[in-house]
């Protein structure tokens, strides 16, 4: 059997691919923990009104409502509601804020923290450029620098950025 893992040494996480784990085709795991295994992703078709679930191992916590197939979550102070429907997530750990669409790939970072917004699917990318980076328009493949928001629209093409001085702004 053969696993793929990601391993973060800094944040002592992986992302782990369990192909012959009954019920489950991915996990997010803590390598400190029980295994290699804190948090979970599951794809359990055979369970009822549960597609997609996201769960602490360690509380063992996950509040499903078979109504509107969707679960809530509160693990300590990482808050996560799923639809397990259409297999998207928002999460809320502390002021980090992530929207993310387990079937599109496509995730939305808070851009206050400064962290990126990227569509995988699309390829484009929105982030804050206090933080040295831009926000890409792959379609388009346009620049705007907006100077009081302080953010950039970059070329994907010629991977350039057109950014405005600030005292000319």
């Amino acid at each position: 059997m053969v696993k793929k893992t990601l391993q973060d040494l800094e944040s002592r996480s992986c992302i782990q691919d369990c192909e012959t784990v009954s019920c489950m085709r991915s996990c997010i795991q803590d390598c400190e923990t029980v295994s290699c295994m804190r948090f979970c992703i599951q794809d359990c078709e055979t369970v009822s009104c549960m597609r997609s679930c996201i769960q602490d191992c360690e509380t063992v916590s996950c509040i499903q409502d078979c109504e509107s197939v969707s679960c809530i979550q509160d693990c300590e102070s990482v808050s996560c509601m799923q639809d397990c429907e259409s297999r998207s997530c928002i999460q809320n750990f502390e002021s980090r804020r992530c929207i993310q669409d387990l079937e599109s790939r496509y995730c939305i970072h808070d851009l206050e923290t400064k962290v990126l917004l990227q569509d995988f699917e699309n390829r484009s990318c929105i982030q804050d450029s206090e933080s040295r980076s831009c926000i890409q328009d792959c379609g388009s493949r346009s620049c705007i620098q907006d100077c009081e928001s302080r953010f950039c629209i970059q070329d994907c093409e010629s991977m350039s950025c057109i950014q405005a001085q600030w005292e000319k702004c």
